[in-house]
């Protein structure tokens, strides 16, 4: 069987020089890099895929695209994840080796199919690359969900508008708006690389209908996504009713990292006494906050029911019976004092010795000799556990960790929902029936567990797609970062957590950024001294509104990404399968 003609078009007009695939990867790096904080410019990222998506319709050697799209992007994740170095030397290196591979997978993807099918890039280009983010999303060790394109388009900035495109997150999670980005960079890349116009052999000229569908595929979306934006946000609760709001205070440290690590007793002791101060100004200011939150481990000792009981018996080895049990104390009287209950970032160990320490949640009740517990279930590679055999760990921490003795942790039990039941804390909020009368449920997503969709999502809805929880609250602690990027870059995530699920967001963030999240994506109010959020010290009692309204993705969960996943295999089982049958003939 004779083959198939050669793409005169490519031969024509192909990319073939190497420069030219380097050059137009980087613009791609260039526009990314400017689409998320800082400087943040959104619109950035609706011709980000453009150079890209270009090159892999254009490209005349598949393996160019496929080496020089890997090695610009693994120098562009290296460089942009360079603060990992301060959890493991080659952390930043072994992000980029992952997650460049996924960008490439989707360019190589794209272009084998676009030789196969000549589809148009409005559908095909945000189907495979969508595919590629929720992959590096998941997988390898719960994935890295950083730089998703989408989340490009929530807000980070007090009194920024929420935007109307970002408010489709509702529907099917983050990917909703990825979709939608990249897609319109589809929508370009068909404008300018395709010929609009037919001519017939008859010499009859009409416009292509694979273009015009695709501009009209595109339109619909896009106006369809704003309009319902439009309506999301206008119907968002605003709190303007008696009973409708819920004041949180919210506690920002400033401790340096190597406090933490590394601080003497003494430096420890001034760090907590400041916390305390902090958490007592927030107490005695009006409004009176229904819950305090501290940032994630501030409280360095494990000060939970278990080792509080060890402590009080006097079983812990010297010094630590002391320690612990005055914090425990201390912590206790300040929710007593006030009658506020607080959330502590701390450790918390069971009673074993062998047992490691858990990053955890403690739930302090005015009154109460317990603590509620939640401790974090999506450790970070590398920064809280080793992945690998055992002989792995002891390599890494003999030649490759920054730090002499073993910091993992290990993941808590499931997922724990707290309530709030003073009568006073949301002044009756009750809103058809969403919350009981006098009580306020929240979780809270720990440190990274903030940016993972499916893990919040789950806190929220369950298994169920019943809404469990009224508010998220995270603890955070950002004084690994070097710079102001991630910090923005993380509350940005968290921004796209609160419009996926339809719930706000009090983040108590140590070094920064704090503040609180409405449902739509507003960033309310943060934390602020001399006109900076970072690298201090405060506090905010900040109101909120909750939101009684229930969201498809909370109810649908993951069923758009599967759907784009299984398109994008099928689309290459169709470039695979026809090959197949002409080997065989």
């Amino acid at each position: 069987m004779s083959e198939a003609p050669p793409d005169t078009f490519n031969q024509r007009y192909g990319i073939q020089a190497v420069s030219a695939h380097l050059a137009m990867c980087a613009a791609t790096a260039v526009l990314l890099t400017l689409a998320f904080p800082l400087p943040g410019w959104s619109f950035m990222a609706f011709f980000a895929l453009v150079p890209v998506g270009v090159l892999a319709m254009r490209t005349r050697r598949v393996w160019t695209l496929a080496w020089t799209s890997y090695a610009v992007f693994f120098a562009w994740w290296v460089l942009r994840v360079m603060w990992l170095r301060h959890v493991g030397g080659f952390a930043p290196i072994a992000i980029g080796v992952v997650c460049a591979g996924w960008f490439t997978v989707a360019l190589v993807a794209l272009a084998l199919v676009q030789r196969r099918f000549k589809g148009a890039m409005t559908l095909t280009l945000p189907i495979f690359w969508c595919a590629a983010e929720i992959g590096r999303s998941l997988w390898p060790l719960g994935g890295f969900a950083w730089f998703l394109l989408g989340n490009s388009q929530a807000a980070w900035r007090v009194g920024e508008h929420p935007g109307y495109l970002v408010q489709s997150a509702d529907l099917f999670g983050w990917v909703t708006v990825s979709f939608l980005v990249a897609m319109t960079s589809g929508v370009i890349i068909d404008l300018i690389a395709r010929p609009l116009i037919k001519r017939h052999v008859t010499g009859k000229v009409r416009p292509r209908r694979t273009i015009m569908t695709a501009i009209v595929l595109w339109l619909g979306c896009i106006g369809s996504a704003l309009v319902y934006g439009y309506q999301r946000l206008h119907t968002t609760p605003a709190g303007d009713e008696p009973g409708t709001e819920v004041v949180i205070g919210i506690v920002q440290t400033n401790v340096a990292q190597d406090n933490k690590i590394r601080g003497t007793p003494d430096q420890r002791a001034k760090d907590f006494d400041r916390l305390l101060e902090l958490s007592e100004s927030s107490a005695a200011d009006h409004p009176k906050p229904a819950l305090i939150v501290w940032p994630e481990t501030m409280v360095t000792l494990p000060i939970n029911d278990e080792m509080a009981a060890l402590a009080g018996a006097g079983q812990l080895k010297d010094p630590f019976n002391e320690l612990i049990a005055d914090m425990r104390r201390r912590v206790q009287q300040h929710s007593d004092r006030f009658g506020i209950p607080l959330m502590v970032g701390s450790q918390a160990r069971k009673p074993s010795e062998h047992e490691k320490s858990m990053n955890s949640a403690l739930f302090v009740r005015p009154g109460s000799e317990g603590m509620a517990r939640y401790s974090k279930m999506h450790l970070v590679p590398m920064g809280e556990y080793i992945p690998g055999p055992q002989w792995l760990r002891g390599l890494f921490f003999e030649h490759l960790s920054p730090y002499d003795y073993d910091y993992t942790v290990q993941p808590g039990e499931g997922i724990v929902i707290f309530e709030i039941d003073q009568a006073d804390a949301l002044d009756g909020f009750a809103p058809d029936g969403a919350v009981s009368r006098g009580s306020l449920r929240f979780a809270s997503p720990i440190c990274y567990e903030a940016a993972i969709a499916t893990k919040c999502r789950e806190m929220v809805y369950g298994n169920n797609g019943v809404k469990r929880a009224d508010l998220l609250v995270n603890l955070t602690n950002d004084g690994w970062y070097v710079s102001a990027h991630q910090r923005y870059q993380h509350l940005q995530m968290a921004v796209m957590r609160c419009i996926e699920n339809r719930v706000p967001m009090a983040r108590s963030v140590n070094t920064g950024v704090s503040g609180m999240i409405d449902s739509a994506g507003r960033v309310s109010s943060l934390v602020t001294v001399g006109g900076e959020h970072q690298a201090i010290d405060g506090y905010v009692n900040a109101a909120v509104a909750l939101d009684p309204r229930v969201t498809v993705y909370g109810r649908v969960r993951e069923g758009a990404a599967v759907g784009i996943c299984a398109a994008a295999l099928l689309l290459l089982i169709g470039v695979l399968v026809p090959h197949t049958k002409t080997r065989q003939q």
